[in-house]
């Protein structure tokens, strides 16, 4: 079975209408529906927002169920506006960009290993064969806050200068999934591009064309992945 989580009602929603849904439970609190998707079984959950969210229901749910592999789905802003509204963003390695302890830089610029997290390599090689100019396959940083004042953009790229994309969960996930030796890849779609002013109001505009987006790469993902099964 194939695990697929997403942080917002408006991310969950544009999956539930590619797939056919079998059942719908609550299991701790965490919203899971699970269904079929691309001819597979896959088990739909809410993550919730933020890192400390998203690692308890990752945790939750790889304890609980025996899973092939984890794909994050959802919305991202964008850190370089060639990177627009609408595409599909594969990050290649991920950081934390809130992540600071006095008097010591390693977390910087995904320089250190315990804070730097790589998805499966044969999940992103299948991801490629399904991509196209509209997708970017990059480095990509999380952290409990919605990046749009300057203060924030300078200091991530400051640290993270590499960087090309952010949101507030995808990191986190990879964390959990790397201590629990579970295969994961993460699609997110722009929903904002972060360099612009009123960024913040480009992300309420485009979020539902974000999840719609990343929710039918997921879909075509999973089908192509079938076909290369190990």
């Amino acid at each position: 079975m194939i695990v697929i989580l997403a942080a917002m009602d408006e991310e969950i929603s544009a999956l539930k209408e590619l797939m056919s849904i079998e059942k719908e439970r609550i299991i701790h609190n965490t919203e899971c529906t699970f269904g079929v998707l691309g001819g597979k079984d896959v088990l739909l959950a809410k993550s919730g927002v933020g890192k400390v969210e998203a690692a308890v229901r990752v945790t939750m749910l790889l304890s609980l169920f025996d899973i092939d592999y984890l794909i994050n789905i959802g919305s991202a802003g964008s850190l370089d506006e060639n990177i627009p509204v609408g595409s599909v963003i594969i990050p290649n390695v991920l950081g934390v960009h809130d992540f600071d302890v006095p008097d010591e830089k390693w977390t910087k610029n995904f320089t250190d290993q315990r804070h730097t997290f790589y998805p499966d390599q044969r999940l992103l090689d299948i991801a490629k064969m399904i991509s196209d100019d509209k997708t970017f396959f990059a480095p990509h940083v999380s952290g409990d806050a919605f990046i749009y004042r300057n203060d924030q953009i300078d200091k991530i790229k400051n640290e993270f200068p590499r960087a090309k994309s952010c949101e507030m969960e995808a990191a986190a996930i990879a964390n959990a999934c790397e201590i629990m030796d579970v295969p994961y890849i993460i699609i997110r779609a722009i929903s904002d591009v972060t360099l612009r002013k009123d960024s913040e109001i480009d992300f309420d505009t485009y979020l539902k064309t974000a999840s719609c987006n990343s929710a039918l790469f997921c879909r075509n993902f999973i089908e192509k992945e079938g076909l290369y099964e190990h």
